[in-house]
């Protein structure tokens, strides 16, 4: 993975792995990766995510990976942003009404 670092995000879609978001060098950094591993055992970095986010969860919807949650040591996160995998983007989606850290989503 081009991005060390644990508390991420996974999913797969169509045969590839997309991994988002996490943590490196502890609770407070955060950071906003955006990444695919297909079976060419490749790598590649997308765009980047709208905000940092750890201990995150994300579901797949169609071609889009939705991403949940996070938390910094003071607070919870409400985020909920869609990626794209067609057209290769983020995009904010309604907050959750309770913020959450640690979660799990089913679809």
């Amino acid at each position: 993975m081009p991005t060390a670092g644990g508390h991420l995000t996974s999913s797969g879609v169509n045969g590839k792995v997309y991994s988002s978001g996490g943590r490196s060098n502890g609770m407070y950094f955060n950071v906003d990766s955006n990444e695919v591993y297909d079976i060419t055992n490749k790598w590649a970095t997308l765009e980047l995510m709208p905000s940092k986010r750890g201990v995150l969860s994300d579901t797949v919807v169609n071609d889009s990976i939705y991403v949940f949650g996070s938390e910094q040591p003071d607070r919870a996160f409400n985020n909920n942003e869609k990626y794209d995998i067609t057209i290769k983007k983020w995009m904010s989606e309604k907050d959750m009404k309770t913020a959450r850290h640690g979660l799990a989503v089913v679809f």
